[in-house]
């Protein structure tokens, strides 16, 4: 049954004309979609479960437009980056231009070749003349101050906020990130059903809106809602039709 909740928002979508529902990210909540729509937290606490709950019925439709990464242990979006020297797993890196000396094959940060005016290899004691002959040049690499080795770049860790877990880039988790199309014939259905509901009950009647009944086959049958009065009771299914121009209720 649609909760009182998701019966408010599709109230707010009608009223609104809203076509499209973008996300965004938030630190404190993953995905957001109370500033595309205009609302607060306040007025639906639980947004992003009733958008899958109108999703689940049609009413709106999920576009995959990104992903947002999370911890495979509980679930959190909160993650903190950490670098780490990809060699010794060190905390103690730094980001450094470094020579690599050819022939030697040594390669540490810029300053320590410096002699005077010249470049001369603290490795093999040899001058560094011609770039692209005797040295190459890197731009921010990873030096680490532990094992005194350079690294095109540094191994990630993430470490979740929430439950404590470490895991790398390749454990996190890949959750989809959607926007949300309204789906404007199947959005004015469960409004109109509720309308025709409610002025049912105002005359007394009583109503179950959606109802289901078994029939004489054995399946369970689902309809827009039931009316129950005196000892008679009806089932009544609500249709949304376009033919004419128009729409019609059946």
């Amino acid at each position: 049954m649609v909760s009182k909740f998701a019966d408010m928002l599709i109230d707010l979508l009608l009223k609104k004309g809203v076509k499209e529902i973008e996300p965004r990210l938030d630190y404190d909540y993953g995905v957001s979609y109370y500033e595309s729509l205009g609302i607060s937290r306040e007025d639906f606490p639980n947004l992003n479960d009733i958008l899958i709950e109108l999703e689940r019925k049609g009413i709106l439709k999920g576009t995959k437009v990104g992903t947002i990464p999370t911890c495979p242990n509980c679930g959190s979006h909160k993650l903190i980056l950490r670098l780490l020297c990809p060699i010794c797993d060190s905390q103690n890196i730094r980001r450094v231009e470094a020579i690599h000396h050819i022939s030697c094959n040594f390669t540490a940060p810029s300053d320590m070749f410096s002699s005077g005016e010249t470049l001369r290899c603290p490795n093999c004691g040899k001058p560094l003349r011609a770039i692209g002959v005797d040295y190459n040049k890197y731009q921010n690499v990873i030096y680490c101050e532990n094992c005194k080795r350079v690294s095109i770049s540094p191994k990630l860790i993430f470490i979740c906020s929430d439950c404590g877990e470490s895991m790398s880039e390749s454990e996190l988790d890949l959750k989809p990130l959607l926007r949300y199309e309204v789906i404007e014939e199947r959005l004015l259905k469960p409004s109109l059903e509720r309308a025709i509901s409610e002025g049912l009950k105002r005359r007394g009647m009583e109503v179950k809106h959606p109802s289901e009944v078994i029939g004489a086959s054995g399946l369970t049958q689902r309809f827009s809602l039931s009316v129950k009065g005196g000892d008679s009771e009806r089932f009544i299914d609500i249709v949304e039709s376009s033919e004419g121009g128009g729409r019609r209720k059946s």
